[in-house]
């Protein structure tokens, strides 16, 4: 998993797609090296209605269209780095929800990469993200609001505790 164009396309489209109707959505941004697509993903989860539309037969509809409004729960890990951290820590700076699971690995830094005549890539740091208090993201993890180890060996697809935590934690906020 990363947050790159593609991704993005792909949250966009499961969530309006499949997703649209479901009381609650857990997102998962365990295991995610990062990238760059946090701040579409909250003006994506963000959306507020901002009116209503009706056809000349038929019901009146909230708009926009293309909002969620059910319950949002985001599972991180140790195995959460750079835009994913950045993307926890956001959406519950923005009020989304609760995060589930382990603290992030707290390495946030904006990089470049450059690659020298002989085909070598390396990478330099250019910017800095910091918390809305200021603090910076660079060594200092996103805490959950609720702890869940995962230890290695007992996740399985049948067995995944973090998981199995962020669907109690849902159904907890639609009672």
């Amino acid at each position: 998993q990363r947050m790159y164009d593609d991704c993005l396309y792909r949250f966009e489209r499961e969530l309006f797609s499949y997703v649209m109707d479901c009381d609650a959505v857990i997102i998962d941004v365990r295991y995610n090296g990062g990238g760059y697509i946090a701040e579409q993903l909250f003006e994506i989860l963000g959306r507020r209605p901002s009116g209503m539309m009706q056809r000349r037969v038929g019901p009146k509809h909230v708009t926009p269209a293309k909002m969620y409004r059910g319950v949002k729960v985001c599972l991180t890990n140790q195995h959460s780095f750079s835009n994913a951290e950045m993307f926890a820590y956001g959406f519950r700076a923005l009020g989304f929800g609760k995060l589930v699971g382990m603290p992030t690995n707290g390495g946030v830094i904006g990089t470049r990469n450059y690659e020298l005549l002989d085909g070598t890539m390396f990478r330099i740091p250019l910017t800095g993200r910091y918390r809305l208090d200021g603090t910076n993201m660079e060594n200092n993890p996103v805490e959950p609001d609720v702890y869940v180890e995962a230890p290695l060996g007992v996740v399985t697809a049948e067995n995944d505790p973090q998981l199995r935590k962020a669907v109690e934690v849902a159904l907890a906020e639609l009672e």
